[in-house]
């Protein structure tokens, strides 16, 4: 969803949800500028033009 657009999850509420306890996924285009807090994301999948993007591996535990 482009900025000027409706988004579907507010930025403020992803980084919540991207901080937290609970797996998140993201699909991102490859040209988008990401937060700061997501550039150390892994990435899962990449299709041509988007990225697939995990807040915490499986496996890992997650450590506030």
């Amino acid at each position: 969803v482009a900025p000027e657009e409706d988004y579907l999850i507010l930025p403020e509420q992803l980084k919540e949800l991207w901080q937290g306890s609970t797996r998140v996924f993201l699909l991102a285009d490859e040209v988008l500028q990401l937060e700061p807090y997501l550039t150390q994301a892994p990435v899962q999948l990449a299709f041509p033009g988007k990225l697939l993007l995990l807040n915490r591996p499986p496996g890992l535990a997650h450590r506030p």
